[in-house]
């Protein structure tokens, strides 16, 4: 755990903060990561997780001014999530399919929502 700060206007407010990794120890199937900038130190506190968990499945929101307001690098969650072992796949809702999609092809992108799984035998 540790200390997280929320900004609004000129006010910071403290949280506690905690990692899954040290209060989940179940199997885990599926996590959607949708916390606005933050979606690195939600990697970082779970990869006990994503290891122990050979077909977890993220979805992860991603866009490139959220990480530049979080003071990354737009490809760096990209990146971890790469380093993590994971293939990565646009969601098209529209279509009710997923597609391999490419670190270059989301970076062209203003924002996505991706499915990353750690294998490739895939049935919906």
């Amino acid at each position: 755990g540790g200390k997280g700060a929320f900004t609004k206007q000129s006010n910071i407010i403290e949280l506690d903060s905690i990692t899954l990794d040290s209060h989940i120890d179940k199997p885990i199937k599926l996590v959607k990561i949708d916390v606005e900038w933050h979606e690195i130190e939600v990697l970082n506190g779970m990869k006990s997780i994503i290891k122990e968990n050979k077909d977890i499945q993220l979805i992860v929101e991603f866009s490139i001014g959220n990480q530049r307001r979080a003071g990354y690098p737009a490809h760096h969650l990209l990146s971890l999530l790469e380093e993590l072992k994971f293939n990565l796949f646009d969601i098209r809702t529209k279509e009710k399919i997923t597609l391999p999609i490419s670190e270059q092809e989301i970076l062209k992108l203003n924002g996505i929502n991706i499915l990353c799984e750690k294998t490739v035998n895939r049935s919906f």
